[in-house]
């Protein structure tokens, strides 16, 4: 997930005046680079309503994680709303994520649906073995070349990533396939209902920007823009609500 490429939203995103729907300016710190910075309420944004995690961020904005931290707990108050999202987006392990995504995504049963996480790492993992194994095996008969140590090393670190991995899969199914905290696949689900809203409204926000290029339509475009962001903050309340029922009717 780390390398997950970050989309730009800029161009498609629901421009409501009142930001005080996704949070307020504690205050303007002139000692906080984000707070100085021209683009400081765009920050704001992907945080408070787009739910961005800081990582993130980061790669989007070329900023500290550590400025981040400081400006969203000293200068601007994200509203308790676009808070709980964020706590159900973010405390989650990503192998109670993926299995959450593979269950709805797939229509898999719970049993089948780890099966196919487990099946997935195991066939990213053999690639890595075998050729570690090469390398090793020929580091017994002659000195490897030194790109070919880095690469072992490399190779070393990423299959300890895929192994632990699986670890992790395998804690989820501890205690009947549930996590030793409750939440966190419960989160999971959440997480995964509100990803699927997300996909739906960046949808609407396509089609809106075609539409807002015609001159005629652009106030009616503007109505509509406020009018979705309404509906769709309730309809997050909605899902909120109904908990980490693990249903694939969404």
């Amino acid at each position: 997930m780390d390398n997950e490429v970050v989309p730009v939203t800029k161009d498609f995103t629901l421009e409501i005046k009142d930001t005080s729907t996704y949070g307020k300016v504690i205050k303007r710190s002139t000692l906080c680079s984000i707070c100085l910075r021209d683009d400081c309420n765009e920050i704001n944004l992907l945080r408070a309503r787009d739910h961005l995690s800081y990582e993130k961020i980061v790669r989007l904005k070329n900023v500290s994680q550590e400025a981040l931290d400081i400006h969203f707990r000293k200068h601007y108050h994200i509203a308790g709303h676009n808070q709980k999202i964020l706590r159900i987006k973010e405390d989650i392990s990503p192998e109670a994520n993926e299995l959450v995504q593979k269950i709805f995504d797939k229509e898999l049963d719970i049993f089948s649906g780890i099966q196919s996480v487990l099946e997935s790492k195991a066939e990213r993992l053999l690639p890595i073995r075998d050729r570690m194994r090469y390398l090793t095996d020929r580091q017994e008969i002659s000195a490897l070349e030194e790109f070919e140590i880095g690469e072992l090393i490399e190779l070393n670190k990423l299959a300890e990533s895929i192994e632990n991995s699986i670890i992790k899969t395998y804690q989820v199914m501890d205690k009947r396939l549930f996590p030793v905290k409750k939440e966190e696949l419960a989160n999971a689900v959440l997480s995964y209902k509100l990803e699927v809203l997300t996909k739906i409204l960046d949808r609407f926000k396509v089609v809106l920007a075609r539409f807002e290029k015609v001159p005629e339509y652009a106030e009616l475009i503007g109505h509509l823009r406020q009018t979705l962001a309404e509906e769709f903050n309730q309809v997050e309340d909605e899902i909120i609500k109904s908990g980490g029922i693990m249903s694939s009717t969404i």
